[in-house]
């Protein structure tokens, strides 16, 4: 039995001044703080990207564990280009890279990766909340974050 995260996160809004690259920097910056430990997050190099869990303590390299983002109601995805030394790019850029207005996240955990915890999303929260600029929504149930393949 594998036990994987494939489900729908929190819902989020960000506030009129949008979120900048240089911003989403200082947010991966503090996730890595927040998680200590040789955690790192970066913004996920793909369409409709936001945070990928890029390393953890243990991680081999096939495991994938990300949060997407998606505008509510639809609509285009607007992720750049993503190069692999996007943090230093974007450090102190003032570009907006999230437009103001509502999205929803999607979770995914695969290829043995540890599966989405609930308290993982409450400290990814409280970074993003830092912002003052995005206000997130309730959590879902752990039990919404497991999905069985057998």
């Amino acid at each position: 039995m594998i036990i994987k995260t494939y489900a729908s996160g929190f819902n989020l809004t960000v506030g009129p001044a949008g979120v900048s690259k240089g911003e989403f920097v200082l947010i991966c910056k503090a996730l890595d703080t927040a998680f200590g430990n040789g955690n790192e997050f970066r913004p996920e190099p793909i369409g409709n990207g936001f945070i990928i869990w890029s390393n953890w303590p243990g991680k081999e390299d096939s495991e994938y564990k990300c949060m997407r983002l998606f505008p509510r109601g639809g609509g285009r995805d607007n992720w750049p280009w993503i190069s692999d030394n996007v943090m230093e790019e974007w450090d102190n850029n003032d570009e907006i890279l999230i437009p103001a207005g509502k999205y929803y996240t999607f979770l995914k955990s695969f290829h043995s990766a540890p599966k989405w915890l609930r308290s993982e999303l409450a400290k990814i929260k409280s970074c993003l909340e830092k912002t003052k600029k995005i206000r997130v929504g309730p959590l879902p149930a752990q039990k919404r974050l497991n999905f069985v393949e057998k």
